[in-house]
């Protein structure tokens, strides 16, 4: 190659059509210029970091998102056949009143229903929440007990492994509250709380360890979730930065280390871009925002979250607040029951001009009547606003998704779906947990899967 000159070099990676999902690359310019002749030294080795663009498939008026068939693991179906990918924790053996069941079916416990999701890019991590009456389940706070009826209980999947057991029994993400360590305070057993935990996970940073769960039994707690010091086979800890073929492990109540509280008891959490935690309450109507704490510390020394809006149907005000997302950018959205409503803040709580072409800071949601209520709400990274919607004054318990363009302007309807939960990541696959027909001889028509069900847009 003769001196002052280079190469050009373009790479391009694709997923399969049914995934719908491809990068590219710009061109990038290898400069040679300190050598005559293509005869650099034997040692001399040159890296590129090549800067790829995610090329999207279109969300437009017609797109719709399809349950894809993949075998993972075990597999759970929905009313129509279809199955369901299971992350739940497919191929781990569990024993539940002395009956062996794989997670990824309907196992021997009586699931009751669904919490709420997150993700991790970094790890692509999927945190969830649910419920159970199987009596087995000890209370995660030490020194009490739950009564006869529900406990909740939180957990990580990977959505990039099948989670079978692998590395001398760790499962790839695998994680259920109780069962961090084999020696710890719950003796390898599930664990579970009094009411509904919540998890939100990082989906902004590049192997942020911002990730936690809030323990709703211990005063509104926020622990941490560590994805980089992973319980190892002995009972004892390794550290391992991005290393995603372990489990993930936690900060248990029994540790009382926390980051930070809030003030009431969250029906949504969020990690912000900028590293802070925010959380809406439904029932006191009020918007909360925490800096937590870089590394945990004493339950009774955390800070205390800043309630930053209240109750009220003016702009600036939030009625029954159920659903919450943010922007790449930042922008806080939160949808209202009580006023049929999408709302944008600040990280501050000041409502923000998002909607209608930067001039509204609220935005209606599309053909609300009574009786209608948002279950969910997430944002995926290009701006456009996910709405997960139930009909209670309808015979029907079909689920509705309506997706909205990043001005607040209504873009299409799937509706009859079995969706009690979602997420998205950034290749606008959709994840969520249901509540569709199991087909499983022994149980009712109509209890929610356990499962994570993979959607890419057809």
């Amino acid at each position: 190659m003769p001196k002052d000159t280079g190469i050009s070099a373009s790479v391009a990676a694709y997923g399969g059509d049914d995934f719908g999902q491809a990068v590219g690359s710009r061109e990038v310019l290898l400069a040679v210029g300190d050598y005559a002749g293509f005869n650099p030294p034997s040692n001399q080795v040159t890296t590129v970091n090549v800067p790829m663009t995610q090329l999207l498939r279109d969300l437009k008026p017609t797109s719709r998102y399809k349950k894809l068939a993949v075998t993972v693991g075990a597999e759970s179906r929905d009313a129509d056949g279809v199955p369901a990918v299971s992350w739940f924790a497919a191929g781990d053996a569990l024993s539940f009143n002395g009956t062996t069941r794989l997670w990824g079916d309907i196992v021997a416990e009586p699931l009751m229903e669904v919490g709420n999701m997150t993700i991790n890019s970094s790890t692509l991590f999927i945190g969830r929440t649910w419920a159970t009456q199987e009596a087995s389940v000890l209370s995660c706070v030490p020194g009490t007990s739950i009564s006869a009826g529900t406990r909740y209980l939180f957990g990580n999947a990977s959505s990039r492994y099948n989670n079978a057991a692998q590395d001398g029994g760790a499962s790839t993400g695998y994680l259920v509250s109780g069962q961090a360590y084999a020696d710890d305070t719950y003796g390898g057993e599930r664990c579970g709380f009094s009411v509904l935990p919540l998890m939100a996970y990082d989906n902004f940073g590049f192997n942020s360890n911002r990730n936690y769960y809030l323990d709703p039994d211990s005063g509104y707690l926020l622990r941490r979730v560590d994805f980089f010091t992973y319980p190892t086979a002995d009972g004892g800890v390794a550290i391992g930065a991005g290393d995603t073929a372990r489990r993930p492990a936690y900060d248990p109540p029994s540790s009382r280390r926390s980051v930070g509280r809030f003030n009431a008891l969250p029906s949504a959490l969020l990690v912000h871009p900028s590293g802070k935690v925010v959380a809406v309450c439904a029932e006191a109507s009020t918007i909360e925002v925490l800096t937590p704490l870089d590394a945990p510390t004493d339950d009774r020394d955390v800070p205390v979250a800043t309630i930053v809006a209240r109750v009220g149907y003016n702009v600036g005000n939030v009625s029954s607040p159920v659903g919450l997302a943010s922007t790449a950018e930042g922008v806080l959205v939160v949808a209202e029951n009580g006023n049929g409503r999408l709302q944008a803040f600040d990280i501050d709580g000041n409502p923000v001009k998002l909607f209608d072409g930067g001039t509204a800071r609220t935005a209606p949601l599309y053909r609300w009547t009574a009786g209608m209520e948002v279950l969910d709400l997430c944002i995926e990274n290009g701006g456009f606003i996910y709405v997960l919607s139930i009909d209670r004054s309808s015979a029907s318990r079909a689920t509705t998704l309506d997706i909205y363009r990043p001005d607040g302007s209504w873009l299409l309807r799937q509706a009859d779906l079995d969706v009690k939960v979602l997420t998205v990541d950034v290749w606008r696959s959709m994840f969520t947990m249901n509540g569709g027909s199991t087909n499983q001889a022994g149980y009712r028509s109509y209890v929610p899967e356990p499962a994570i069900t993979f959607w890419a847009l057809g």
